[in-house]
């Protein structure tokens, strides 16, 4: 299983992209990487792009995902989780877009 995970600093926003095989176990132990490395951001907010991992999150597994962003991105304003249609639309304070204007539109939104 081979993955990468590219951080890039937006205006008002940290978007963290992850593309490749990944199964939910890596990617939940990536967010506890993640966890730490966030404290250095400026970033109110957090976009955490899953649409490219292989093979696609299951509903229960983008529902795992929102849970471990939440206690990754804890000390964020917010957190977005852009992902496959039909997952679970909002996890624990995470809300879940398929389109990432809409999300970065959420995001930004005072």
């Amino acid at each position: 299983m081979s993955f990468d995970i590219k951080v890039t600093h937006e205006p008002g926003l940290a978007r963290v992209r992850i593309e490749g095989s990944a199964g939910i176990g890596r990617l939940l132990s990536l967010l506890k990487v993640l966890e730490l490395d966030c404290r250095s951001w400026q970033a109110a907010s957090v976009l955490l792009d899953l649409r490219d991992l292989q093979p696609a999150l299951s509903d229960d597994e983008q529902l795992q995902a929102a849970e471990g962003a939440v206690l990754a991105f804890a000390s964020r304003r917010k957190v977005a989780l852009l992902a496959t249609p039909g997952a679970a639309r909002e996890a624990g304070g995470v809300r879940v877009f398929d389109d990432e204007g809409t999300a970065r539109d959420w995001l930004l939104r005072p």
